[in-house]
């Protein structure tokens, strides 16, 4: 019985990428005597000698297909307001998703947050050019 991912532990599509990286590595030298152990516990991902093939396989597919939340702010998030915007989206009913970050300081301040091709602009040029528009 292939266990569960919890998305929760590993948030973000740079962290998913780290985590597959190590599992894909785990799962080539799993016959190995002398493999070097891999530790994902702060991804809440527990391996010993009795994980099967299949669970990778399973988590490294998992991984690969979870919708991807992109988010593009101002600044570099901190990972207090990415545990923020998780459970926000978590709150809406999205599950097992992953965050992508990116930064573009054209924005000035807030957040565009793209998700299955929807388009969310809280951005505060947006805001900045509504209130000009406005004003003409």
């Amino acid at each position: 019985m292939v266990k569960k991912l919890n998305f929760e532990n590993i948030k973000t599509q740079l962290n998913a990428i780290e985590v597959i990286s190590l599992l894909e590595d785990y799962r080539q030298n799993i016959f190995k005597k002398n493999k070097k152990p891999v530790d994902l516990s702060k991804f809440g991902i527990k391996l010993s000698e009795e994980t099967s093939m299949d669970t990778l396989s399973s988590y490294i597919s998992l991984l690969k297909s979870a919708p991807i939340i992109n988010v593009v702010s101002a600044v570099p998030l901190e990972i207090n307001f990415l545990d923020v915007l998780y459970n926000y989206f978590c709150s809406l009913g999205i599950k097992d998703f992953l965050i992508s970050t990116s930064v573009d300081s054209s924005i000035c301040g807030g957040l565009l947050i793209e998700y299955k091709g929807l388009y969310h602009d809280l951005s505060l040029k947006k805001q900045v050019n509504t209130y000009v528009q406005q004003r003409k």
